[in-house]
């Protein structure tokens, strides 16, 4: 998984699924959002 401030997470061996997918990139998104300005325009799209 890569994130909009260019950091990549590796999920290894993990058995996930669509929702849990972005339940996954939502959490991280709004942990960015918190800290930068603007980003959660980028998480929300």
């Amino acid at each position: 998984m890569e994130l909009d401030n260019g950091k990549t997470f590796h999920f290894y061996n993990w058995q996930l699924d669509d929702e849990t997918q972005s339940a996954i990139s939502k959490m991280y998104c709004n942990k960015l959002a918190n800290k930068i300005e603007n980003i959660s325009d980028k998480c929300n799209a």
